[in-house]
């Protein structure tokens, strides 16, 4: 499973290099992205997201996205990353992903969040209304404790979902 792969890297001195807008570079080890990602899967649970749950993952951080991802593998839960939406077409994209997910969760930051709003009151029409129906399932990545200890771990299936990934094909 892909949580057990993780877990075998985290014995080792390797990561992940994360290169910033402005080339500052964050090198996270594999040990270090499991500790972070078992604090995130706490606080994904202590906001009901349980395992077999859809977990739609909107966040401009790249850290932020890798964290709920692997909390995902750690907990049962399948991750469905999108990009975060800068206009109306990305927006529709959002929400009917979002509605098509079966009880989903989104997990993404403050900032987004705050975007997506002030974006469906200037748009109007059924924005507003999808955009509160997905607020009430919102978990803010930004509000991970990182003093609270990783969550208990779900034992993973070899058929357990992992991904879902809605691709229009394109690289974009």
């Amino acid at each position: 499973t892909l949580a057990a792969a993780l877990a075998a890297a985290a014995q080792t001195s390797a990561g992940i290099t994360f290169i910033d807008n402005d080339d500052a570079e964050t090198f996270v080890s594999y040990a270090d992205l499991q500790q972070r990602a078992g604090m995130v899967l706490n606080h994904l649970r202590s906001h009901g997201v349980n395992p077999g749950a859809e977990l739609l993952i909107c966040t401009s951080s790249n850290q932020q996205l890798l964290d709920g991802f692997w909390a995902c593998q750690l907990g049962g839960m399948t991750a469905v990353p999108i990009a975060v939406a800068h206009n109306q077409q990305g927006m529709a994209k959002l929400y009917n992903v979002f509605e098509t997910l079966n009880d989903g969760f989104i997990l993404s930051n403050h900032k987004a969040m705050e975007g997506y709003g002030s974006f469906t009151d200037k748009v109007g029409g059924t924005y507003p209304q999808r955009h509160r129906e997905m607020e009430q399932r919102y978990v803010s990545a930004d509000e991970v404790d990182a003093s609270s200890p990783p969550a208990a771990l779900h034992t993973a299936q070899a058929s357990d979902m992992a991904l879902i990934q809605f691709s229009s094909g394109t690289t974009g």
